[in-house]
């Protein structure tokens, strides 16, 4: 889930052990030292921002978007490194405590949008009841908004997190399992049928990325791994298309996009990239030039923000298609796209903040 590393009990500061400590501004004045806190890391930032841009272009209606779909993978990722971060620097006895109040944070986010978007998305005036069935399996278990699986994917990692920790340190038997289930998934749900009523929101089609942000929290990638990645990155990027072509003519396409090779892979580089040279570079780091300060700034906006842009875009791309503003304009489709995506995302960090200061900033992660 696009949860703020600052959003977080337990997870700014200095780097986990063994990793540079994150630079921090010492000449700042009183007041701009306490609106800065602490210094932003740019490599979670960075990932963060081109993972929501990417979520808010599916929603939008971007067309070929397979390359987008590494968004929701390296978001457990980054969720699971910064849960890490948070237990192994806390006494064990407050693991309990720690886990629960991520939990109580992610359902009040969880809980306040569901029934929001149920409602807008829903007509409670016209034809019989709906059975309690499509409640529980559609309004409230994962497919009520676009998105939403991804809350009940976190709410079974958050609750099974310390037996999954311990399954992590199997090692080669941890990802052995996971990885093969997760590239399975395509193939099983499209010929026989299996984890079709669960599909996307069953946890163990995240297990990889999660065990991987786990690692990441003890472990820096070495050079050799973190080259390896960039080239397989490259790979997966320009594979996309012809993936595309092979699996398409056969169905799968959908929500087992996500469990794809190429997506797969992508996104384990990405995760491997993003914490390569995490703790390094901070905002801090750019005060000499202002237009990388500029740049930066913006990053580490949309990339903190990236629960209200999550939670609140769909709200956004609605309004814009009630209003119908761009529906006879001399434009490209992916023009439009990228101009109601732009849209979103600026709104839903002005509404954010809004909710914040009103007191509402639990459920887009800005307290």
């Amino acid at each position: 889930m696009p949860i703020s590393a600052d959003s977080a009990e337990g997870v700014d500061g200095p780097g986990a052990p063994g990793r540079p400590p994150i630079p921090v501004e010492t000449t700042a004045r009183p007041s701009r030292a306490r609106d800065l806190g602490r210094a932003r890391d740019l490599g979670p930032d960075v990932t963060k921002a081109l993972a929501i841009i990417a979520v808010v272009l599916i929603h939008a209606g971007a067309d070929s978007d397979w390359p987008l779909r590494f968004c929701v993978p390296v978001f457990v990722g980054i969720w699971s490194y910064y849960l890490e971060l948070s237990l192994i620097r806390a006494d064990p006895c407050k693991h309990a405590a720690i886990i629960w109040k991520r939990f109580t944070v992610l359902f009040a986010a969880y809980a306040f949008w569901t029934v929001l978007y149920v409602t807008l998305f829903n007509s409670f005036s016209e034809g019989p009841p709906t059975p309690w069935k499509s409640i529980v399996n559609s309004w409230i278990g994962g497919y009520g908004w676009p998105g939403q699986y991804f809350f009940i994917v976190l709410f079974q990692l958050l609750l099974l997190s310390p037996w999954l920790r311990r399954v992590e340190r199997l090692g080669a038997v941890a990802y052995g399992v996971s990885i093969p289930v997760m590239l399975a998934a395509p193939y099983l749900i499209h010929n026989f049928g299996v984890f079709e009523v669960l599909e996307r929101r069953t946890l163990f089609f995240w297990l990889p990325y999660f065990f991987v942000g786990v690692r990441l929290a003890h472990t820096r990638p070495s050079e050799l791994l973190a080259q390896l990645s960039l080239i397989g990155l490259a790979t997966t990027v320009m594979l996309c298309a012809w993936q595309n072509e092979i699996l398409e003519p056969h169905g799968v396409v959908g929500v087992e996009l996500y469990f794809s090779p190429c997506v797969a892979l992508m996104s384990l580089c990405i995760l491997v990239l993003t914490f390569r040279e995490s703790g390094s570079s901070s905002l801090a780091s750019y005060d000499q030039s202002n237009w990388i300060k500029v740049a930066c700034g913006a990053i580490s906006l949309i990339g903190g923000a990236s629960l209200a842009i999550f939670t609140v875009h769909l709200l956004i791309l609605r309004l814009l298609d009630r209003i119908a503003l761009l529906d006879d304009a001399a434009l490209p489709p992916s023009a439009v796209v990228i101009i109601e995506a732009s849209v979103a995302i600026v709104g839903a960090i002005s509404v954010g903040k809004v909710l914040n200061r009103v007191g509402l900033g639990v459920v887009v992660g800005m307290k």
